[in-house]
């Protein structure tokens, strides 16, 4: 007679056996599946050394091949060898050349065994040389696909650090910039501001000397006039009276003397480009000659005219 120890025992038999039949099938179908899966990883690795090596000899070139519609053709280009005889776009062979020019051909083979996917190859070749050979000797010891992604986020977090130092290190540095920038401009500012001062007061300095030349011009010439009006007319006055009462003729004498006038006057003139008013009747100088009349009428009645 069983006990109820061995029933049980018989039972949990009974349940484990109809376990494996119930599942049998489906366990199967999975272990297939992960074999075809390793099988496309290894055939990866050999479609990346097919695809170097073609591309590198350009032996692809004139391959036949049947189209979709069964008619031969002949293989005339890369991308083409691609899809025709490799059954993977262009991109996808360019990637897998990439992950075993990276890695090497054996450890490719081993991150294949291991599982890592294409977001895990693209983020080994984001890394630089130094990173990369880290990652080698990970994937040379590594175990699971685990072990070298726990790598991958530690360089990951590595450059996120290094990022974020050079990212304050920038904005400083632009901070930076940007006070020298405003320096620079209010500086330009007070520059520019010194030199229309500057300017303004040249030109008043200017003005001011010109004021002044004038009035030394004016009162020259109202010495050089008076003169004349004055001590030259009364010379000439009596030489005049001289020569009506003794018959004394100073006349040539007289026009050497006011010869020597008018030469250092016209030599004056032409060594400043002074216009002769005398030669300017009728223009905008006119207004000189009324100045002139009104002086000369003045003149004459303050005294007579030489004859």
């Amino acid at each position: 007679m069983q006990t109820g120890q061995g029933l049980t025992e018989m039972r949990d038999e009974e349940m484990a056996l109809k376990f494996v039949i119930d599942y049998e099938e489906p366990l199967r179908q999975i272990g297939q599946l992960e074999a075809l899966e390793f099988t496309r990883r290894v055939a990866d690795v050999a479609t990346a050394q097919i695809f170097e090596n073609m591309r590198n000899s350009g032996k692809y070139k004139g391959l036949p091949y049947l189209d979709e519609n069964g008619n031969t053709r002949r293989v005339a280009s890369i991308e083409e060898f691609c899809e025709a005889k490799l059954g993977k776009s262009y991109r996808r062979c360019l990637d897998l050349s990439q992950n075993l020019r990276t890695l090497g051909p054996d450890l490719y083979e081993q991150t294949e065994r291991l599982g890592l996917r294409n977001i895990d190859y693209k983020a080994i070749r984001s890394l630089a040389a130094p990173e990369q050979e880290l990652i080698r000797r990970a994937v040379e010891e590594a175990q699971s696909r685990d072990e070298v992604l726990d790598l991958l986020q530690e360089l990951a977090a590595k450059h996120a650090r290094e990022k974020e130092e050079i990212t304050r290190q920038v904005e400083d540095l632009q901070g930076e910039c940007r006070a020298k920038e405003e320096l620079l401009a209010e500086r330009n500012r007070e520059r520019d501001a010194l030199q229309e001062k500057l300017f303004r007061r040249t030109l008043e300095t200017l003005e001011e000397k010109v004021v002044k030349a004038r009035k030394d011009a004016e009162q020259s010439s109202m010495v050089v006039r008076g003169t004349i009006d004055g001590p030259l007319r009364r010379a000439v006055m009596e030489l005049q009276e001289a020569r009506a009462s003794a018959g004394v003729d100073n006349r040539m004498f007289l026009a050497g003397l006011f010869g020597e006038i008018s030469i250092v006057l016209d030599g004056l003139r032409e060594e400043f480009a002074i216009p002769d008013v005398r030669e300017l009747r009728d223009n905008e100088f006119e207004w000189i000659y009324e100045a002139g009349d009104e002086t000369k009428g003045d003149v004459n009645n303050t005294g007579g005219a030489v004859s």
